[in-house]
């Protein structure tokens, strides 16, 4: 009895102090949310500030809370294409501002995006300047599409050639005594290779020289036009490694030698309005400010709704979230729940797929595939990748009715790896003992005590290619090419959007705005009619997060409290590593430090 009593009153007391912990989260994060999105107004004469310093999600990842608590907001691709455009057309703005660091998280398809975006505003016949801390060459080449970049005086001018590396652990695994048996399709599905491999292969090192190749030129032609230098003087500044400011200016690199400080009181006095001399700070807008800015109020009402659908991260598992190991994960029952509602919306006429993943579990992408081929046969659905769409990330796409790329992403790598681990000499070291009892043919296979047997290894690989020829000849199909030909575009080739826009895996290059502009006329809308866009999975507030407020698409009550609190946790967690690791990480390239 007494131990009864006992046991009720401990489940009353943790359920206490977790209902306790629910409420000053709810209280604390709730507070928060209104004190640090209390609406702004945009004053006149504002500038767009946009900060490029770490990751840049394609699109608000799962879990994360606008105006974080922990760090200020996560900037994302679609929040700075938005606030570009909508700063274009918004007369209290008067140009736009990019803060720039080395060593951020936008890849080149991201960076040709953000070009994009930099040209529209300056068409449109607004400055747009890059004051950067730091500069390296893919940063160089965002900030050689503004009207003019500057430079602390202690910055670091860091332009340098390309690298890309691979690691390999088959050596630490023999040490370990772990055999890996990895089913590999084939020669250039290089991922497989960290555990076959002591270093790159042939054909690796071909394809990763190739693609670098593509990279580096564009970067370099793009410089030397925007900058006004010749290919032999860009090259001959990289080969003195690090440039001080002042040099890089007095070569053209950048414009000026600035401070922020500086920079804000140029602005000013280059001010128009009114009572400026009473003005003592420089008017900012951030793109958080923008988001609850409606396009009509800035221009035309949109008349006709396309829905675009972010799909990023790595693919696998039933809902999209954030691993802090792996992070970014896309789920195909997230997906599928977007892609479905878009699908099955009267007031939806086409449906653009944004891409961002360079792959996972097969299952998992042939079960988003599948929506999207739906959605194809139901309403005009176009492919927007951003900076890889491969493997995996193009098993989701090759359905659809177009797949348009950036001319630098990522593509291709039709292929496929299954592997699995014989660790009896690491349980040996360690001296571990594994037994069983089995009934029926292959129970054994892929128990990681034993090796493979011949026949084993035979009908594992066997399987393993029926089910990547069936993906081959589905490619086919949709893409209008022979088996023959999608086989000489297979077994782990990968290509960039203008290689694979030439042999036929995507149907053209282009950004985001051009895909929705193809998905709007093949849906029969003409060119002038004003568009709104609805971008999906819709974003929520951190109270509605918190409290799993609303219902899905199909009705049923959403996530609760300690779900979204620990998605949201993970997510500040990987955040906040990699930024401190990747701050850490040029502290110990700068080699240089206050004090002793």
């Amino acid at each position: 009895m007494s131990g009864h009593g006992f046991c009720r009153r401990l489940a009353q007391s943790v359920a206490s102090v977790l209902l306790t912990i629910v409420i000053v989260v709810l209280i604390v994060v709730g507070g928060a949310y209104l004190v640090l999105n209390k609406k702004t107004p945009i004053k006149s004469e504002s500038w767009l500030v946009l900060d490029l310093a770490g990751d840049l999600p394609a699109y608000a990842p799962a879990g994360s809370l606008p105006g974080s608590l922990l760090g200020g907001d996560t900037l994302t691709l679609q929040d700075a294409l938005d606030a570009m455009g909508k700063a274009a057309l918004d007369k209290r703005v008067s140009g736009v501002i990019w803060k720039l660091a080395a060593g951020h998280g936008a890849g080149w398809g991201k960076l040709q995006e953000l070009r994009d975006g930099i040209t529209a505003v300056r068409d449109g016949g607004k400055p747009v300047y890059a004051w950067a801390e730091t500069l390296d060459l893919p940063t160089l080449y965002l900030a050689a599409a503004c009207d003019s970049i500057y430079q602390p005086r202690g910055g670091y001018c860091e332009v340098r050639g390309l690298l890309l590396e691979s690691m390999h652990v088959r050596g630490l695994l023999a040490k370990l005594g772990v055999t890996p048996y990895v089913s590999k399709l084939r020669e250039y599905k290089s991922a497989a290779e960290m555990l076959t491999e002591t270093r790159m292969t042939a054909p690796a090192r071909e394809q990763a020289q190739r693609l670098l190749d593509h990279v580096w030129e564009a970067a370099i032609a793009a410089i030397t036009r925007e900058r006004d230098l010749s290919r032999e003087q860009l090259l001959a500044l990289m080969e003195q490694s690090a440039l001080q400011p002042t040099e890089a200016a007095a070569a053209g690199l950048i414009d000026r030698v600035l401070y922020w400080q500086d920079l804000e009181a140029q602005l000013l006095a280059g001010a128009k309005g009114k009572g400026k001399d009473k003005v003592k700070m420089l008017p900012t807008v951030s793109p958080a400010a923008y988001r609850d800015v409606d396009w009509s109020k800035l221009g035309p009402k949109g008349r006709e709704t396309v829905a675009v659908i972010h799909a990023q991260g790595m693919i696998g598992g039933r809902e999209s979230g954030m691993n802090p190991l792996l992070g970014l994960t896309m789920g195909h029952e997230s997906i599928v729940r977007e892609l479905r509602r878009a699908r099955q919306s009267e007031k939806v006429k086409a449906i653009v797929l944004r891409v961002d993943s360079g792959g996972g579990e097969s299952l998992t992408s042939d079960l988003i595939r599948r929506e999207v081929e739906l959605c194809a046969a139901a309403k005009p659905t176009v492919v927007s990748m951003v900076d890889v769409a491969a493997s995996g990330g193009y098993m989701i796409s090759y359905c659809a009715t177009k797949l348009l790329a950036n001319p630098l992403t990522v593509t291709g790598s039709i292929g496929s790896i299954s592997a699995f681990f014989d660790a009896s000499g690491l349980y040996e070291r360690l001296g571990v003992g594994k037994d069983a009892v089995t009934v029926g043919p292959m129970a054994e296979l892929g128990r990681d005590a034993r090796a493979p047997t011949p026949a084993e290894w035979q009908a594992y690989e066997r399987a393993h290619i029926a089910g990547f020829e069936d993906w081959m000849r589905g490619v086919a199909e949709h893409r209008n090419l022979t088996f023959a030909e999608v086989e000489s575009r297979a077994y782990g080739r990968v290509f960039t959007g203008a290689e694979a826009a030439a042999n036929g895996l995507i149907d053209g290059v282009g950004n985001l705005q051009a895909a929705v502009r193809e998905a709007a006329s093949l849906a029969g809308i003409a060119p002038e009619v004003p568009l709104k866009l609805v971008h999906l999975p819709e974003p929520t507030s951190p109270l509605q997060q918190i409290l799993g407020g609303g219902r899905d698409s199909e009705g049923e009550l959403s996530a609760g409290p300690a779900a979204t609190v620990a998605a949201w946790l993970r997510w500040e967690f990987y955040r906040l590593v990699r930024h401190d690791l990747l701050a850490t990480a040029r502290l110990l390239r700068s080699g240089s430090g206050l004090g002793d």
